[in-house]
């Protein structure tokens, strides 16, 4: 099986060339599209990461069975993910791909039981990603990493160059996050752009919360994409700049320097104990502030999430003093967004009068809020009988 699998990557390679320089039409109501990304990591510091220019798929059975002699040629790549136009519904693969270094070519190929964890099925019409796959050229002894860097440095010997070469990699991961999803489409928005698909991908992005936030940069002399940080069931871009966050029972939350505003970002598990289900925690939320606040929920967006928001007063009178002489008025804007475990609730808060003033950074933050949205549990399946 690998050698034929080595035959057919290396026959898709002199393929690569014919790749289209535009993105393919639909052809058919029911042939979908397949985005997908590749990437290499570096053998060692000298040498940078590189992402697939090519890739290849190929059908998988219910069971299992990949049928490698029935595979699908990537025809665009752009940037640092790639696309399969018109491909036909059913569950494929990614088996193997390629990138084109200083003039050679490096092939992957990946074992099947790598192959199947990039497992992606397209439906009639739609559109499907596969996700973020990251392997690492092997380094794993003496002999192995000196034959990865001669094949690495065979540019330099012609004539004796080869077209291709074959490099010994390790599968590491496959990165399905809505958050990297939401990224990818809005790239292959501009990638596409002008073509028929255009509108499956808004409908695609649409439902996963829109399309990603502005690139937030950060150094003064050089410019740089502001990375993402991650807690374990959301991602955020530190645009409040106000200090680390503070670990709190559910998530986190961080402080204006002066303590005149908050915001917080939390999620409960309603099976935990002492969670109040989402229902019961949206009722109570109603029943908070003063009389002059309107008690009602409106339906917003969140990330990628519908989420419930409310806005009240609260009045805080310090001790010394009576109640109704004197007081701190703080407003509260909560959001509470339901997953299929639990919900997420992200909070600010800040004195009366300084409200307005920190909500445009409150906002920025959360735009740049990604949640990661938890799938269903499936249903058991029922016995035989």
């Amino acid at each position: 099986m690998d050698l034929r699998l080595v035959s057919i990557l290396t026959a898709a390679v002199w393929l690569a060339g014919c790749a289209t320089p535009g993105p393919l039409q639909p052809s058919g109501p029911d042939l979908g599209l397949v985005v997908a990304s590749v990437r290499f990591g570096r053998i060692s510091r000298p040498f940078p990461d590189h992402y697939a220019q090519s890739l290849y798929l190929a059908p998988v059975s219910s069971g299992g069975e990949i049928d490698i002699d029935r595979p699908i040629a990537s025809r665009l790549a752009r940037e640092r993910q790639v696309y399969f136009f018109n491909v036909p519904p059913g569950r494929y693969v990614v088996i193997g791909g390629s990138y084109v270094a200083h003039g050679l070519r490096y092939r992957i190929r990946f074992k099947p039981e790598h192959a199947l964890q990039t497992a992606v099925t397209v439906k009639p019409g739609g559109i499907s990603f596969a996700g973020v796959v990251l392997v690492s050229r092997n380094w794993q002894d003496w002999l192995a990493f000196t034959l990865n860097i001669l094949r690495s440095a065979a540019v330099v010997l012609p004539p004796w160059r080869p077209l291709s070469a074959e490099v010994e990699a390790s599968f590491r991961s496959v990165d399905r996050t809505s958050y990297t999803e939401i990224e990818a489409l809005t790239a292959a928005r501009r990638h596409l752009a002008g073509s028929l698909w255009l509108p499956v991908l808004g409908s695609r992005l649409e439902s996963l919360g829109g399309p990603s936030p502005e690139i937030v940069s950060e150094g003064f002399w050089r410019k740089r994409s502001k990375p993402a940080q991650r807690a374990e069931r959301f991602s955020w871009v530190d645009t409040l700049e106000w200090g680390p966050p503070r670990p709190i029972r559910g998530g986190l939350e961080w402080r204006q320097p002066k303590d005149k505003a908050r915001v917080a970002v939390l999620y409960f598990k309603e099976a935990e104990a002492g969670v109040k289900p989402r229902e019961e925690y949206l009722r109570e939320l109603k029943t908070l502030g003063s009389p002059e606040d309107t008690h009602s929920l409106v339906e917003v967006r969140l990330s990628t999430l519908t989420a419930q928001s409310i806005r009240y007063t609260k009045y805080v009178y310090p001790q010394p003093y009576l109640t109704g002489s004197v007081s701190e008025v703080f407003v509260t804007e909560t959001m509470v967004a339901p997953d299929a475990e639990g919900y997420y609730v992200l909070l600010y808060r800040a004195l009366r009068k300084n409200f307005e003033k920190f909500y445009p950074e409150y906002r920025r933050f959360r735009e740049q809020l990604r949640l990661e949205i938890q799938p269903p549990p499936e249903e058991p399946k029922a016995a035989k009988k």
